[in-house]
């Protein structure tokens, strides 16, 4: 999930949905000096073992599978947040989670939902506000 030079800002790369304040948002979560950079994020994901990831964002907790859907024409590009540093995905798989903890209509969860996200709710479902 995590490369092993830590969460870096660098590892945020925006796929085509409208997100920019949400991996703007992770990626001030991991900018900042102290020895527990990107605590708010590595507390809050884990790594179930069985091809599926757990994620707690403000007071609820979401599984997410590992399987993102694809750009068109491609078999390995994630057609939304794409995988950083030594292929880590623990953008993709924080922008999957909250596609699910904000969703515009209830039960039916929308990439494009991701739109309306602001940073400050990426901040708060961190724990970071």
């Amino acid at each position: 999930m995590f490369s092993s030079l830590g969460l870096r800002a660098t590892d945020i790369n925006q796929g085509v949905v409208g997100d920019g304040e949400v991996v703007s948002g992770l990626a001030a979560l991991t900018c900042n000096n102290a020895p527990d950079k990107g605590w708010a994020v590595r507390r809050s994901l884990v790594d179930f073992g069985d091809g599926t990831y757990g994620l707690r964002l403000g007071l609820n907790h979401y599984r997410v599978e590992a399987v993102l859907p694809l750009r068109p024409g491609s078999q390995t590009v994630p057609h939304y947040a794409t995988q950083g540093a030594a292929n880590s995905i623990w953008v993709s798989t924080s922008e999957k989670g909250i596609r699910l903890a904000d969703q515009q209509l209830p039960g039916s969860p929308d990439y494009t939902d991701l739109a309306s996200t602001n940073a400050d709710e990426v901040f708060a479902f961190f724990g970071s506000l």
